[in-house]
């Protein structure tokens, strides 16, 4: 390796850290507990996020994680996860990686949860390696590679070797859709320098590097000539490849992204759960926040945000319309006092919304707008009472004392 290429991973490591300390940070350590259980899969969907979180909630030693639901949507919004596809993220490999090792090295759970992962994600891709749609099935092949060479490496290498002695020579975009998989499993697969040598060789083999390729291939040459790995004897090309097979690095990235990006839409999950859109984690989150709900001297009910529901997905500083009913009951203010009924956003300053304004005992229901924030991320919506001059005045309450607390969440924002 180069002095410029050992100083650009460097580099990337470095910031796949700061990333991960950032998010930690932000989060605290049960978020950080479940991204470390998302870098086990070669990509995610909210589905596959879901069932890790539902089925990793203690460590090796059945203590409680206490990771929360809303982890799952933090996660997926993060900067720790590229979206590639329709409802389809990955994690980038330098991240990834450094997650891993995290996990492995945590006495929390150590290589007994690598082997539990493994065979959790076996379980979930089952199905999918024998759709009739083609794409489907690789991709559940390289989720089940990934399983496998954690935890069975052996089986992994001769599968992978196996594959790859049945591709034809011409076929480019197969090529580097393989070596490019197996170079994500290089930390697993160790203990099998020969495959990781000859996928590097017929990678570059494929981009038309004909005398690179003959060098890396011969370091691992039998005195026959030949490749072998796992007992499976490899393919070696004896001549350079056609001028119309030949792959550029463009080439090379756009047969990447279709790798992943392909089987976005898919059944992708077990016994026909299918992909599921934002429309899941709507329906989710729904029924995790109480309806209706009571906090000080208010109860509000029945919260609908751009004719959805209490929760939803939307733009950066877009603006939302919302609809809620209220029952405002103070027996201990005085008569003639003035009440507020004020909502804003968890974290912000000031409130954004005052839905009444009047006496010490009211109900009936009120339309306001919100703004969403301007950052990635899940937000909370809440409220509180206030007892100002007016509405304009009744915004500033928002913190008096303190600001309202988890119990008066009404809604939540998915800013994409």
């Amino acid at each position: 390796m180069t002095r410029t290429a050992a100083s650009s991973n460097e580099a990337k490591y470095k910031i796949a850290k700061r990333r991960i300390e950032s998010f930690s940070k932000r989060f605290g350590e049960p978020h950080f507990y479940l991204a470390c259980h998302a870098a086990f899969p070669l990509a995610l969907t909210p589905d596959l996020l879901y069932r890790l979180w539902a089925n990793f909630q203690q460590d090796v030693n059945s203590n409680l994680l206490n990771i929360p639901w809303i982890a799952v949507a933090d996660l997926l919004l993060s900067n720790l996860c590229n979206e590639v596809g329709y409802e389809l993220y990955e994690i980038d490999w330098e991240i990834r990686n450094e997650l891993l090792n995290q996990l492995k090295n945590n006495t929390l759970f150590g290589q007994q949860r690598v082997l539990e992962l493994s065979e959790f994600l076996l379980a979930y891709m089952r199905e999918q390696l024998n759709s009739s749609n083609p794409d489907t099935r690789d991709f559940a092949q390289a989720q089940k590679w990934t399983a496998l060479a954690y935890a069975q490496p052996h089986e992994a290498a001769r599968e992978i070797a196996c594959n790859l002695a049945s591709l034809n020579i011409e076929d480019g975009s197969e090529w580097i859709r393989l070596t490019s998989l197996v170079e994500t499993l290089a930390d697993p697969l160790a203990g099998y320098e020969p495959l990781l040598v000859y996928v590097s060789g017929m990678k570059t083999f494929t981009r038309g590097n004909v005398t690179e390729a003959k060098n890396l291939l011969s370091q691992i040459m039998d005195s026959k000539d030949e490749i072998h790995v796992a007992g499976v004897k490899l393919l070696i090309p004896n001549k350079e490849p056609a001028s119309n097979h030949k792959l550029n690095f463009r080439n090379i990235a756009q047969i990447k992204n279709k790798f992943l990006v392909g089987v976005a839409g898919l059944i992708f999950g077990l016994a026909g759960v299918q992909i599921i859109s934002s429309f899941w984690l709507m329906n989710f989150s729904n029924s995790a926040i109480s309806d209706p709900v009571t906090y000080q001297q208010v109860t509000l009910s029945s919260l609908i945000l751009n004719n959805q529901g209490k929760v939803v997905t939307v733009s950066a500083g877009e603006k939302l319309n919302a609809l809620v009913n209220y029952f405002y009951n103070c027996p201990t203010c005085q008569p003639t006092s003035s009440n507020q009924i004020i909502v804003g956003i968890a974290g912000e300053d000031k409130a954004q919304a005052c839905i009444y304004n009047g006496g010490i005992k009211d109900s009936g229901s009120a339309k306001f707008t919100l703004t969403a924030p301007n950052q990635r991320g899940t937000y909370y919506i809440r409220f509180r009472y206030a007892q100002a001059y007016g509405c304009n005045d009744a915004l500033g309450w928002w913190k008096v004392g303190d600001e309202p607390p988890a119990e008066a969440n009404i809604g939540l924002i998915t800013v994409k």
